[in-house]
């Protein structure tokens, strides 16, 4: 392959809008748009392409990161592949003619999301009669599947040639994570390479877990036409009597709901310090960066593709096997009321993947619309109008209702109550949106869902706020900085580091002379300290890692609460103010 040298650094962008007049301006590449409230992004030049030698083909490159894109040149349309997260190319050679042509590139992003859209710079370069097919796919020309067995491991690599011939030589070599190399060759009319190492790496789902790589290389007299390189993990997955099984162990599933994808590394922390294990988020255009995130930090996905794909089963294929190399891929849900839409996602899925589970999302109690037959796994999603006092019920109904299901493969997901939750109450009503409320809402979720027989994955609802006031439904505030009482709540549920938490802490008032102290931890033998004297009283245990002691004598203005067990600590300042009530 020749060398690849840029033929476009600049062009004329057009950014259209949901509303609104489109904004035209001349940008460098590469270029990157924030896609939130896009309806498409046009680039539009003037290119030159030289002349090909006889028997030569000529390409143009490029990577982007978008849903749907399509290529043409003077007005013939050149490519259109639903999604593309990788290097995409194109055949040119028809206007290889050394002539000025006129050249556009459409990309219409998800919208709404606010996600990224990226084009790198436009190359050019020319081949022979093999090469990488990433024309019509939108991959990087190779493929992995794994099949693991008790005792054994075989990789399989399959490169995708266009044009194969019997001149060239397809050399594969799978790089393992302890450096060890193995080189294998076959021909590209028959380009699959089986790796059977007598030692497997094994994917943990652990922090900077093991993760291979595969390169393979097209070439003619030792001469390097094309090359391509994937990193990828094996992993083994099942269930056991409804239970998760990751590499033969127990892998119970603590997650969340990610809906903003801006701030990664701050995310990392998040989950770090929440020891939740799972995410579940929407495809977007930065998917394939943020699995390959998920890979190192060892963190599962559930793929919710919903919208746009549910009616797509090609986009869906696309997709699906794209992805497929990220171990931490496993799972691909869906939302519909019709059987027949969610068998043909299921159908779709595993012909791309069969190593993914499928899943179908549904609202308890109208669960009813999705049968166990279809789905691997079924996503019930507890509503946020549940109320407080209707727990009691609804966990009844649901217990009843996965001890009548045969195969116990059932997630629960939080869908929590929208509200200003930024002031406090001491009566946890719904009318007035408070932090105990939201606390409480997420506790009588746990208790009536997530602690069931049958259950193997729960999710905490959203990780983080989103900028609008109605929005403020995620264990954390949107910056990432203000963590709210229900993120130590599930903390407590999921993590075995021990702490031990004081709800609504920071400076708080109250009138009265007596008060109870609320705290989340996953410790035992809690103490209490009111400035700086310990109290003998007794730590109720009111729910799962919900303990609380009562009547706690405040003096007046400011009082020092400290709970600790053994090195945990935490502390609160609570100031008591003269009573509101004269005597009479």
């Amino acid at each position: 392959m020749n060398e690849k040298r840029d033929l476009l650094q600049k062009a004329e962008i057009t950014a259209t809008p949901l509303k609104g007049e489109p904004e035209e301006k001349e940008a460098a590449l590469p270029f990157s748009s924030d896609t939130k409230n896009l309806k498409k992004i046009t680039l539009s030049s003037k290119i030159r392409i030289d002349a090909a030698e006889p028997g030569m083909r000529t390409f143009i490159e490029f990577t982007s990161r978008t849903d749907c894109i399509k290529m043409s040149i003077d007005g013939t349309e050149l490519l259109e592949l639903p999604c593309a997260y990788a290097p995409v190319r194109a055949d040119v050679t028809a206007f290889a003619d050394g002539e000025d042509h006129d050249f556009f590139i459409e990309a219409e992003p998800r919208s709404g999301e606010g996600n990224e859209l990226f084009l790198s710079k436009i190359s050019i370069f020319t081949v022979g009669d093999s090469f990488f097919d990433i024309t019509e796919r939108g991959d990087c020309g190779i493929t992995v599947n794994s099949a693991v067995s008790e005792n054994a491991v075989d990789i399989i690599v399959t490169a995708h040639i266009a044009n194969p011939n019997n001149y060239d030589v397809l050399r594969c070599t799978l790089f393992a994570p302890d450096g060890t190399e193995t080189v294998k060759t076959c021909k590209p009319t028959s380009p699959v390479c089986v790796f059977s190492p007598e030692k497997a790496f094994l994917w943990n789902g652990q922090h900077e877990a093991p993760l291979y790589s595969a390169k393979a290389e097209l070439l003619r007299d030792t001469r390097l036409l094309d090359s391509a390189e994937i990193r990828f993990g094996v992993r083994k997955t099942g269930f056991n009597d409804g239970f998760l099984m990751l590499n033969g162990v127990k892998l119970p599933l603590n997650g969340v709901v990610l809906r903003d994808f801006s701030s990664p590394d701050d995310d990392s922390l998040l989950f770090e310090k929440l020891d939740a294990n799972c995410v579940k988020v929407p495809v977007f255009s930065g998917i394939d960066t943020f699995l390959s995130h998920c890979d190192e930090n060892g963190i599962a996905v559930w793929l919710d593709m919903t919208e746009p794909y549910k009616a797509d089963p090609k986009r869906i294929h696309t997709v699906i096997e794209m992805l497929a190399h990220h171990p931490c891929f496993m799972f691909a849900s869906v939302s519909s009321d019709d059987g027949e839409s969610l068998r043909s996602f299921c159908d779709t899925v595993k012909a791309a993947a069969g190593g993914v589970f499928t899943a179908g999302n549904a609202s308890f109690p109208n669960e009813e619309k999705v049968t166990d037959a279809l789905p691997d796994v079924l996503a019930v999603t507890v509503p946020s109008d549940t109320p407080l006092e209707g727990f009691l019920e609804l966990g009844e109904r649901f217990s009843d209702f996965i001890g009548d299901r045969k195969l116990r493969r059932t997630a629960v997901f939080a869908e929590p109550p929208e509200g200003f939750f930024d002031r406090h109450s001491e009566d946890a009503a719904r009318a007035d949106c408070s932090q105990e409320y939201f606390s409480s809402w997420h506790e009588k979720f746990w208790q009536s869902f997530c602690s069931k027989k049958g259950v193997f994955g729960c999710f905490a609802g959203f990780l983080t706020d989103k900028d609008v006031p109605a929005g403020r439904t995620g264990l954390t505030s949107s910056d990432r900085y203000d963590k709210k009482d229900a993120f130590w709540f599930y903390k407590a549920q999921f993590s075995a580091e021990r702490f031990v938490k004081i709800c609504s802490a920071g400076m708080t008032m109250t009138d009265k002379k007596y008060t109870d102290i609320r705290c989340y931890t996953n410790a035992n033998d809690i103490s209490l300290t009111v400035n700086g004297k310990p109290r003998a009283l007794p730590c109720e245990e009111i729910s799962n890692c919900v303990y609380v002691f009562r009547h706690v004598k405040l003096k007046r203005k400011n009082n020092i609460i400290v709970l600790t067990s053994g090195d945990c600590t935490d502390s609160t300042v609570i100031y008591r103010s003269k009573s509101k009530l004269k005597k009479i």
